[in-house]
């Protein structure tokens, strides 16, 4: 079960790291 929410945090990592990245490359609005 520790391995699955592992698993499950590494994805949304995987997921967010490239959207924050960009969020933070865009100027401010």
């Amino acid at each position: 079960m520790i391995k699955s929410k592992l698993l499950l945090a590494g994805l949304l990592a995987l997921i967010f790291a490239p959207v924050a990245a960009l969020a933070q490359a865009l100027p401010d609005l």
